[in-house]
């Protein structure tokens, strides 16, 4: 499951790791950020299933 506030968190975690600072601005600017991501993700990927329909195998194209 894509999960928007862990993406952002991820983030985050790495900026900071660049020497960006923890502010207001930039923790709203990847909460959208991220929440855009995992919209998109989800609104437009495209799925190939593979298998029986009890046991199946899903790619993201």
């Amino acid at each position: 499951m894509l999960d928007s506030k862990k993406l952002a968190q991820e983030i985050l975690m790495l900026i900071q790791a660049k020497g960006f600072e923890e502010t207001q601005a930039n923790k709203d600017f990847i909460e959208s950020l991220s929440t855009a991501i995992v919209t998109h993700i989800q609104t437009n990927a495209l799925v190939e299933t593979k298998g029986s329909p009890s046991a199946q195998v899903g790619t993201i194209k």
